[in-house]
């Protein structure tokens, strides 16, 4: 079972980081697209995202500070459905829900990290040692 854990979450993680990966390059594209969206602050808001995406997915990945790092992606994942998946800003199309259902289940992954944590092969499972040994 620890191996499908693991799986699991390098999965989940995959997207996450290469989501924030890619916003890097395309930087000036996607920031413009979030002004569209009437994301205030747009520039800031996309670091933000970015630092997000990359740091969550690469905690989820690693299995460091897993509830935490699956609740915070968790949250921002839900503004992101609102603001960008949703007929309340945005017209309904049938690639807007198929694009709203994928996030409500990776929603409900994250949702599932933060309530089981990352498993056994991870290094929130790794044995905690005192700090002053050396």
């Amino acid at each position: 079972m620890a191996i499908v854990e693991l799986a699991g979450r390098l999965l989940l993680a995959i997207i996450f980081l290469l989501s924030g990966i890619n916003k890097v390059p395309n930087f000036t594209r996607v920031a413009e697209g979030m002004a569209q969206h009437r994301v205030p602050l747009p520039e800031a808001a996309l670091i933000a995202t970015i630092l997000i995406e990359v740091l969550g997915g690469l905690c989820i990945a690693l299995g460091l500070r897993t509830r935490i790092a699956a609740g915070i992606v968790a949250l921002w994942l839900t503004v992101v459905t609102i603001v960008y998946h949703t007929s309340l800003v945005v017209p309904q199309t049938e690639d807007q829900t198929i694009q709203l259902l994928k996030n409500l289940a990776i929603l409900g992954a994250l949702l599932l990290v933060v309530a089981h944590g990352a498993g056994s092969i991870s290094l929130d499972a790794r044995p905690r040692r005192n700090r002053l040994e050396v």
